[in-house]
This record gives C-alpha cells, structure tokens and sequence, in this order.
C-alpha cells in the first residue's frame, strides 16, 4: 500500500469524524460512540467535536446536547453547559440525569433566579438527588434573601428519607439566616466529618471560616478544595489572596505561577508575583512584575510602595523617587516608606525635595539624624539657608548618637549657630575615643574662639589617647598663638615621636 493511502486509512480508523474522502458520511450516533471513547483517552476536545457533529446532523438529539452539557460543565464551560443541559431536557431526557448537572451549572453561572426556580421534588429523582438539588436551590434562595422561602424548603430537605451529606449542610442555613455562625461552623464541621472531600461541603466550611475571622483554618480547608478542583479558577483566587494576607508567600508562590500561565497580564497576578520576589530580595525581577501590575489597572499605593522600595534596594533611586512620591500624602507620618523617599531624594541631589519630606515625619529616631544632616548640608551648598536652618531645628529634636551629634553640630556651625558647639561637645564626651569627634570639636574651638576650652580638650585628649599624635599637634597650635616658641616645638616633637 502507497504511503498516502496508509496515512488515509489511519486516519479514518483514528478518528472516524473528519469526513475525508473515501472515509465515508458517519450517523450522529456513530459520532456519539466516537465521543465517548474519545472522553475515555481524556481527548475532550475530540470529544466535544464528535457531539457537535453529531448535533449537526440531527439538532433534536436529546442525548448528543445532555452529554455535551456534560462535558462543558467537566471542563469548567458552565454557560455552554447550562445552555445544553436546557436543550436536553426540552427535547425529553431524563430529568433525574439532567436536573443535577443543571443546577451545578446554574451555581457556577451565577444563575440564581433559575436555580431558586428549579424543581427539586421530581418523581424521578432519588431522595439523595431531590437533598442535593434542595441543597443548590436553597442557596440560590438564601443569596435572593427569600428567608422564608428557604426556611420551608430546609424543613422539606431535613424530611427527605436519606443519609445524603446534603441534609446536614441544609441544616446548616438555619443557624446562618439567623446569622448564628457559631452553631453554622459547628454543622459544617459535622458534615465534613461525614463527607471530608465533598466539594459543597468544603465551600461553606471555608466560608463560614472565613465569617468567624479564622484564616488559618480557611487556608487549609481551601487548599484542600483546590485539590479536588485544580481547575476552578475564582478557588485557586481565593486561595491565593489569604495565602498572600497570610504572608504564606512559599505556599502562594505555585498558585500564582499556575495562574499567571493562564493569564500573564493579570495586573492583581503580577502584583502578587512582585511581592513574594521582593519578599525573596529578588528585586530587579520583582520590578518586572510589578511594571506589569501597574501597566494593567493595579496602580495603587502598595504596588507603589514595593516598586519604590525595590528601586530603592537596586540603587535606581530615580525609580524610588517616582514611585514613591506618588503616595508620599498617604503614608503616615512615621512610615518607613517616607525615610526611602528622603533618603532617594538626597543620593539624587534633591535637597529641597528631601526637606520637604522630612518635614512630613511625625515621629523621628536616630536613624532619621543623618537624613536631617545629610539635607542640612545639601541646603546650604545650595544656598538656601532659611530652609537649611529648618531642617536642623527638626532634627534637633532627635536623641542622636555620637556620630550623628558630631554631623548635626557641624552644621549647626556652618550655620553660625554656636549652639553646634554644644552637639559637639556632648559627641565627643559619647565617644572620647573618637578621634575625629575630638579633631572636629578642636576645630571648633580655635575657629570660635574657645582657647581655654581648646586647651582643656587638649590636656583631656592626651590623657585618653596618649599615643595619638593629634592632641600634641593642638597643644603645639595653642602655644603658637601665645608666641610660646620653646613649647610649641616641644609639643610638635612629641606629635613627631607619636
């Protein structure tokens, strides 16, 4: 046999539903008997185009649309399969088969109105089935607030002759219309313990988990529904945002990659990508994402915040600047969001700019003095000494370290404020063996005039520091101003020696 014709002929016996020629026409059930083994290999798909044929070639087939709205609701297309399922029913399939499936559709749908509406005591429905669609209906009710509508149909379910889990979660709703949550949780639990991986039953345990501020307990029991439905989109969201209110960003991590696979621009996707690589100090790929977020509706102060705290740790502070400046207004007054703006803002030069964040802090600590000092600085340089001395009066007010006093009485000098010598002298008396505290004080003194002073820190300093040359080089300095020759070479020898 040539190639080609090989090829034909496994293609006919392969697939039986592309028609080609010499394969021959198919009959709609010969294409519903293709469907089913192709739904056996998991080849949805292919099975879902061997009903359509066959609905094509007889429209009124009841069993071709009831196994197509089976199949549409199997893969998560619940308008298809509620749309089907109506057909199937309308053309004489059997109620008992189609009702179930219908009100599931309904439920993921959102079709509230149709499923309150939907007849749950059908002769041909088995007690089970009549407790499982009361079920669904009941919640269609109760989200209509049809109180009691609802409280009659439970007392229909509670009456039903089965064992179904369903009777237990009806029993549920009473407790829940009286907004009774304890006892609701309670009921919950109970069915679950009687039917642990029952779909239903973990959606209501999770919310009413949820009701009772139990996110731990919500978490897992969520995880455990994603599970059974790794597929249910709006669960695995759920799921995901308590993870990422939990801080559980190793739990999260997976959930968000599956779903970006799904959707890669989803702006709440990428924010929660960006966070979790923040988290990890993965900051310039947390960027990208959070680029992402903002590009695609998430510009808000917490993509915001962690796009300007990434820029900041990656040393792009123009990046810091513009994010953060955005919501500078709406952080409070001792965020730590405001510190990286000011800092941003002085490696970038932007001394008035700093100044004026630094005003917005209501509350400062030791960390804040170099900010202070640092903007202090960059005013003057700049010329703006009005606002220079602004700054200093704030920072003032900080219980600063030695090295911080020592920045802070600098410019307060600079400033031709005496009050500089006063920081200066409680830096060097925090850190006596700080030997640029003490050079910067004795400077201090000589420029303002302090000689006496000057001397005492010189005699004090040779005391503390008896190797040190400096405190010889001030001694030999002093004698020069008093004209005392034989000391000051005899001082500027022993700085020689030291």
């Amino acid at each position: 046999m040539k190639p080609n014709l090989v090829k034909t002929a496994l293609i006919c016996t392969f697939t039986g539903s592309l028609m080609l020629a010499g394969c021959g026409k198919q009959t709609a059930e010969e294409h519903i008997m293709a469907a089913e083994q192709f739904t056996a290999a998991n080849n949805n798909s292919a099975a879902v185009l061997e009903l359509k044929n066959a609905i094509q070639l007889e429209p009124n087939s009841a069993e071709a649309r009831f196994k197509l709205g089976r199949l549409y609701l199997e893969t998560n297309q619940f308008e298809s399969a509620e749309k089907e399922l109506n057909r199937a029913m309308e053309l004489g399939y059997s109620s008992a088969d189609v009702l179930p499936l219908l009100a599931k559709a309904y439920r993921q749908t959102g079709a509230v109105n149709a499923l309150a509406g939907v007849n749950h005591n059908q002769a041909s429905l088995s007690a089970a089935e009549s407790a499982q669609m009361g079920y669904y209906k009941l919640t269609a009710l109760v989200e209509l607030e049809q109180s009691d509508e609802a409280l009659l149909l439970i007392e229909e379910i509670l009456e039903l002759d089965t064992q179904s889990v369903y009777r237990g979660l009806a029993r549920s709703y009473v407790p829940i219309i009286n907004q009774d949550y304890d006892t609701a949780l309670e009921n919950a639990q109970s069915a679950r313990a009687q039917a642990p991986l029952n779909e239903d039953v973990l959606r209501l345990l999770s919310k009413l988990q949820l009701i009772k501020q139990l996110p731990e307990d919500a978490v897992e029991t969520l995880a455990e529904l994603s599970k059974l439905r790794p597929d249910d989109v709006e669960t695995l969201f759920t799921h995901l945002s308590l993870l990422m209110d939990l801080r559980r960003f190793d739990d999260a991590e997976p959930i968000v990659d599956s779903l970006l696979e799904l959707n890669a621009e989803n702006g709440l996707l990428n924010q929660f990508k960006g966070m979790i690589l923040a988290s990890q100090q993965q900051h310039e790929d947390a960027l990208s994402y959070l680029s992402k977020a903002l590009l695609n509706g998430r510009d808000n102060a917490v993509v915001r915040l962690l796009a300007g705290y990434s820029s900041y740790r990656v040393a792009d502070y123009e990046g810091a600047v513009a994010n953060l400046s955005l919501i500078a207004e709406q952080l409070p007054g001792n965020h730590p969001g405001l510190r990286l703006l000011a800092d941003s803002q002085l490696m970038l030069g932007q001394s008035l700019e700093a100044s004026n964040t630094l005003a917005s802090f209501e509350d400062t600590s030791q960390s804040d003095a170099s900010l202070f000092s640092r903007a202090g600085f960059g005013l003057i340089q700049k010329g703006d000494i009005e606002t220079a001395r602004q700054v200093v009066s704030q920072g003032n007010k900080i219980d600063a370290t030695a090295e911080d006093l020592l920045r802070l009485g600098v410019l307060q000098l600079s400033l031709n404020d005496v009050e500089g010598l006063v920081k200066l002298e409680q830096a060097a008396t925090e850190s006596p063996d700080s030997s640029l505290t003490q050079s910067t004080l004795a400077t201090a003194y000589l420029l303002s005039g302090e000689i006496e002073k000057a001397r005492a820190l010189a005699a004090s300093w040779k005391e503390t520091q008896p190797d040190n040359f400096q405190p010889y080089l001030l001694a030999g300095e002093l004698a020069l101003r008093d004209e005392d020759i034989d000391e000051a070479r005899e001082q500027f020898n022993l700085a020689i020696m030291h």
